[in-house]
């Protein structure tokens, strides 16, 4: 599904996206007259499955239930209900797969991906903000972030990393969510800059002027067990990566995993190479293309052509 396409306001109920991909918008009920379809729950809306008697059910374990705002119970409820009758499960991050394995040996690890022609391709000619061009065209290098500013961002390393290395710019182009600490203290800084969040169609060209892209965030429970779909993205487009230790970024010997300020000011040249676990490191530099979303559909259905139903 296209961001474009997902993000519209006004669809009618079907919409062609791609080949054999149709986006739908309308009352469920329309739905429920597909005979034995393959439905992929995710903690939050597993209780719609119930609609079909005969049905496959992928359940995608896509985040720590902490992150999502709804009631605690009721999520846990439904995650051990699908983890005991779903034809299928996948975990999308290390910490979650071995949580699963617990009670469901057959669960699947199945990380995020990446669209990677769009984020691989040479920039464009999209319309950029002026301000990041004038910060990024200044022949310092650029460490760029774009995402969600959320409550894991940790502002306070990236102020003061910023203010360790006056030589360098540093941006953040994402969307405020509820709870997101406040920027002033990094916003502030002469080499900094904060944007708004930009059409995805655009951050292809604004991660090609970054000389090194970043995820900052502070460790705990969510971003441990978090797959950030950006890392992918930064592969795709050559970048170099700085990320805290969360297990989904120190599996790549690609990315400089720094734990503080201290680490961080010193730059990817000075950061040793970690390696990985065996067998995922250094498989972006093998193959970028193994990231895509392709490669993802391609393993559930291999996996769903091996696993009878489960009824």
């Amino acid at each position: 599904m296209t961001a474009r396409a997902a993000s519209s306001t006004t669809l009618p109920d079907f919409v062609p996206v791609e080949r054999n991909l149709v986006l739908y918008k309308g009352p469920g009920n329309v739905l429920e007259t597909l005979d034995r379809p393959i439905l992929w729950a995710l903690p939050y809306n597993a209780p719609l499955t119930d609609r079909w008697e005969r049905r496959r059910v992928v359940y995608d374990w896509i985040d720590d239930l902490s992150v999502f705002p709804y009631h605690g119970d009721k999520l846990a409820k439904n995650h051990q209900r699908m983890l005991a009758e779903a034809d299928l499960v996948l975990c999308v991050a290390r910490p979650l797969l071995e949580q699963a394995t617990k009670t469901r040996r057959d669960a699947l690890y199945l990380p995020n991906g990446v669209e990677y022609e769009a984020f691989a391709r040479p920039p464009g000619r999209t319309a950029l903000d002026a301000r990041f061009l004038k910060l990024a065209g200044n022949g310092r290098p650029t460490v760029g972030y774009y995402g969600a500013i959320a409550s894991w961002l940790d502002v306070t390393m990236l102020a003061a990393v910023a203010g360790q290395r006056p030589d360098w710019n540093f941006i953040l182009i994402g969307k405020r969510l509820s709870g997101a600490p406040p920027l002033d203290s990094f916003a502030s800084l002469p080499n900094a800059l904060v944007l708004d969040a930009q059409p995805y169609a655009a951050l292809p060209d604004y991660l090609a002027r970054f000389t090194v892209a970043m995820i900052p965030f502070v460790l705990n429970t969510i971003t441990r067990a978090t797959s950030p779909i950006k890392m992918y993205e930064y592969f795709a487009a050559g970048k170099p990566v700085i990320a805290p230790p969360m297990p989904e970024c120190e599996a790549f010997s690609e990315v400089h995993v720094v734990r503080d300020a201290n680490e961080f000011s010193g730059g990817p040249r000075r950061h040793p190479r970690r390696g990985g676990r065996p067998g995922v490191r250094g498989a972006a530099a093998r193959d970028r293309r193994e990231n895509s979303w392709a490669k993802r559909v391609d393993v559930v259905a291999k996996r769903l052509a091996m696993a009878p139903p489960n009824e």
